[in-house]
């Protein structure tokens, strides 16, 4: 299957494997087309309350790129996917 590495949280794309699977996207934000992008934006930063976890409020201030993973709606992944 694909594994993605993240060093220091930044996704090191020379350490990682990715395996064809038409039903996983994997961009990163920076590279992201605007459907993607229109997603990221929005769930990004949804999932904790930035207002009331200092750390989420850090995470959120210095983000600078990402990565983007979806699989797609009525498909089933091929191979797993590490992070």
């Amino acid at each position: 299957g694909s594994r993605l590495v993240f060093v220091n949280g930044h996704w090191r794309e020379d350490l990682s494997t990715l395996v064809a699977d038409a039903a996983i996207e994997v961009v990163r934000f920076s590279e992201a087309n605007a459907e993607q992008s229109a997603l990221i934006g929005e769930h990004l930063g949804t999932t904790v309350p930035g207002t009331k976890h200092l750390f989420a409020m850090l995470n959120d201030a210095a983000l600078s790129d990402g990565v983007f993973l979806r699989v797609r709606a009525n498909s089933k992944a091929q191979h797993p996917v590490q992070l």
